[in-house]
């Protein structure tokens, strides 16, 4: 039973990274979006490029989250019957640090110099953006990306089905934001860099005054123009 539960964290992220990924790509056909650049698209970039990068990028997520769940998460994640108010408290204060953790490490990966030359420089190489392109990262923003929905845990523990929603909900939508989906304030992050760090909610943008809406960006056009 023991030697099973070794492999249990690799079934758990597997399900994740493939249901998440489907989802995205579903709701793109759906809403007639582009999951892929379509001047880049061919069996031949897809097969040689995007494979590879989803490849490599899927056994990094799978190592990284085996250790910070072995060492971390499955600690702090329980079954026990709790209220819907509570399991709601809990949801929000684990989004709240997560968001708060997501923002101040990608701030912290454009305004560190050598952070962003050596390391989160890759993901923006593309300014128009597609939702394949979220994989586009280096390891360090990998294991960054995998401490977010992780690292909240120590400090607001989890009923096990909040948290791989949670989980789910984020993986699917960090798709959707290099599109226009469900919003394009990270299309602007991609466009200007300096704005809109956060994950999905923006209340740390906008605390901090890193926030730029698609309203500014048009009124900016327009003054412009």
């Amino acid at each position: 039973m023991y030697f099973i539960s070794l492999f249990y964290p690799t079934y758990f992220i597997l399900k994740i990274l493939v249901s998440s990924t489907m989802t995205a790509f579903l709701l793109c056909k759906l809403e007639n979006k582009p999951f892929f650049s379509p001047e880049l698209y061919s069996n031949e970039y897809l097969m040689r490029h995007k494979m590879g990068i989803v490849t490599n990028v899927g056994k990094q997520v799978i190592l990284f989250y085996n250790i910070i769940y072995f060492s971390l998460s499955q600690y702090y994640l329980h079954e026990k019957s709790l209220d819907f108010h509570e399991r709601l408290f809990q949801t929000i204060q684990f989004v709240f640090l997560l968001e708060f953790i997501a923002y101040v490490y990608h701030r912290l990966s454009h305004t560190l110099p050598y952070l962003y030359k050596n390391k989160h420089s890759l993901h923006h190489k593309n300014i128009k953006i597609y939702p394949i392109d979220f994989l586009e990262f280096d390891t360090t923003d990998n294991i960054a990306q995998t401490l977010y929905i992780n690292l909240p845990l120590h400090f607001v523990p989890m009923h096990f089905n909040d948290y791989a929603l949670i989980y789910y909900i984020y993986s699917t939508c960090a798709f959707l934001i290099h599109s226009n989906i469900i919003t394009d304030h990270h299309i602007i992050h991609h466009k200007y860099f300096k704005y809109n760090y956060s994950l999905l909610i923006p209340i740390f943008d906008m605390l901090f005054g890193t926030y730029r809406s698609s309203e500014s960006e048009r009124n900016l056009v327009e003054i412009v123009e």
